[in-house]
């Protein structure tokens, strides 16, 4: 028969045998898939992300429940944001789910087993189940727990997180080794120098569950995870760290519509009126997207690389810089395809703690596998940057110029930089490569910044946007329209654009046609009194006008923009 449970009710997973003498309980809790997989999965930490409606918070219950009665004298941390998030995410289902008779009673408490002063579960063997909010650092700081839960993750600071992992450490969960004599094995520590049991077997762990976001739980988690799995149309291509991955870290992402028991049409009843990249995320556990994202679409435009032809007379590219010393020196690299309009990041570069000598040995690196005559326009940099001055007081411009590297200095302010960039996103006419991951990771967590009533500002978050910041300087002179671009409005013919003075030199091949226009017009000067002709010269026409002008002769070198022409003999 169905077991009474704390909030005075039926179990809706718990029986018990109709005879008072026998005590055994069943639990026919039935789980979908991903609540099979997290309930069995032995790693450490280990996190449940999804969608509305999921599964996630019964997982959670069923694990600690499991938690308590295979572990005597545990002690379980379940923390979240607020109290309110609390009860809602997990003591609402615990009474409805828990038996009376596992519980500890006392006194007049109002649930069975539940001490309300000090927020406290315990059970008949001794478990104990402690709920905590997220502001409550010191008791955080002094738990000593054989599990810790993390509800709604992704609103926890990474700073409490990172405090609660340390405290796991109850013996309750962990059995020591022991010699054939069957006494406790012990070694020193290597740090203290005591002695301490060798554990041959424990199962300390840490859960999180949450919505997906793109702060901690996506960094610190799941693209640092040995193991994610997805359930139902929940997969996307995550840039992992793969230099970073963490074997005691498994991840369990899984959409809405993995949950077979929801009711028909659910999640399309639920998103007809909602933004996609809101969908994405609740509804289809996509970490692609986040709350307050300054680029809430930029995760759509991200590609997997494929070859680009630098050498195509279509192409050319654009570069950003944002100066750092301290903090990152960020630059981006773009191929601007004029036949298809769209942008295509193809490359970044960060340093960290250099000079600009040091930096501009690194940027060369880059700037030189791009062929002569290739740069759109001079690569640009913050004119906040580009006009500070050193101890010297010479200012940054100048240290690079005086090195041979030019830089364009841009005063855009970040509202008119968001809003092109945003625009860029939105309609589809950038892309980036999958391998600019230092872009991604910065774009993925940048964020408006909020009020302490989780309001927008209007200011975005002055941090960890260096390659964001990069990305902004190179694409704020193009038009909002690629479709509208045109290569003669940027270069002209004979001209081409000079970031490295230093760089061996190579003569530009012009067309005839090009060397007409040249020699008639050395100075590529603009004339509005004559009106053009549109008859079409031969080869033998071209070659008799160039020849009357071959005593001509001149070289032009302007900053950054190069003319050669040479007199013919």
């Amino acid at each position: 028969m169905p077991s009474k449970s704390l909030d005075g009710g039926e179990s809706p997973f718990w029986k018990e045998c109709t005879n008072p003498f026998c005590g055994t309980m069943v639990d026919t809790f039935k789980p979908t898939p991903m609540q099979y997989n997290f309930l069995k999965d032995n790693h450490k930490f280990k996190g449940v992300f999804g969608g509305f409606g999921s599964g996630k918070s019964f997982a959670i219950i069923e694990d600690v429940i499991k938690h308590c009665l295979i572990t005597p004298g545990a002690y379980v941390g379940v923390i979240g944001f607020t109290f309110r998030q609390i009860r809602r995410n997990f003591i609402k289902d615990f009474n409805e789910i828990m038996p009376v008779k596992f519980m500890r009673i006392s006194g007049n408490q109002k649930t069975p087993g539940f001490n309300a002063s000090e927020m406290l579960y315990t059970l008949k063997n001794g478990a104990k189940i402690e709920l905590i909010t997220a502001d409550m650092e010191g008791k955080v700081r002094g738990l000593n727990a054989s599990k810790i839960v993390i509800l709604e993750a992704s609103n926890v600071s990474g700073k409490i997180q990172e405090t609660a992992k340390s405290r796991l450490r109850n013996i309750a969960a962990m059995i020591p080794k022991v010699d054939s004599e069957g006494e406790i094995i012990y070694e020193e520590h290597k740090s203290t120098g005591e002695r301490i049991p060798v554990i041959e077997s424990s199962w300390i762990n840490m859960v999180y569950e949450s919505n997906p976001d793109s702060g901690y739980i996506r960094t610190e988690l799941l693209l640092k995870a040995n193991r994610v799995q997805f359930y139902g149309e929940s997969y996307e291509k995550y840039a992992y760290r793969l230099d970073e991955i963490d074997e005691e870290i498994s991840i369990h992402i899984s959409a809405t519509n993995a949950n077979p028991y929801l009711p028909p049409n659910y999640v399309e009843d639920n998103t007809r009126t909602m933004p996609y990249h809101e969908i994405r995320r609740f509804y289809y556990g996509s970490f692609l997207f986040g709350e307050h994202m300054v680029y809430p679409r930029f995760n759509e435009i991200v590609v997997d690389p494929y070859p680009i032809d630098f050498n195509d007379k279509n192409i050319y590219v654009i570069i950003g810089y944002d100066y750092g010393l301290a903090n990152k020196s960020a630059f981006t690299f773009s191929a601007v395809n004029f036949r298809t309009h769209k942008i295509i990041v193809y490359d970044e570069l960060g340093v960290v703690n250099m000079s600009v000598k040091e930096i501009a040995k690194e940027y060369r690196k880059k700037l030189s596998v791009i062929p002569e005559g290739k740069l759109l326009f001079l690569p640009k940099m913050d004119a906040k940057s580009y006009n500070k001055r050193g101890a010297d007081l010479v200012t940054i411009g100048s240290m690079f110029e005086d090195i041979g590297l030019l830089f364009d200095p841009i005063q855009e302010s970040h509202e008119a930089r968001t809003m092109k960039l945003n625009s860029l996103i939105d309609s589809h006419q950038i892309q980036v490569f999958r391998t600019c991951t230092n872009l991604i990771e910065e774009v993925t967590a940048y964020k408006w910044a909020v009020n302490n009533k989780g309001e927008r500002t209007g200011k975005r978050e002055d941090k960890n946007n260096h390659f964001i910041d990069s990305l902004e300087f190179a694409t704020i002179k193009l038009p909002y329209n690629l479709e509208e671009m045109k290569i003669d409005d940027w270069i002209k013919p004979g001209h081409y654009i000079e970031a490295d003075l230093n760089r061996p030199k190579k003569k530009i091949k012009l067309s005839r046609v090009d060397q007409l226009r040249v020699n008639l017009n050395p100075l590529n000067q603009e004339f509005n009194f004559y009106e053009e002709t549109t008859k079409e010269l031969n080869d033998d026409e071209i070659e008799n006008i160039i020849s009357k002008l071959s005593g001509i002769w001149y070289h032009i070198n302007m900053k950054g923009v190069g003319v050669v022409c040479e007199k013919r003999r």
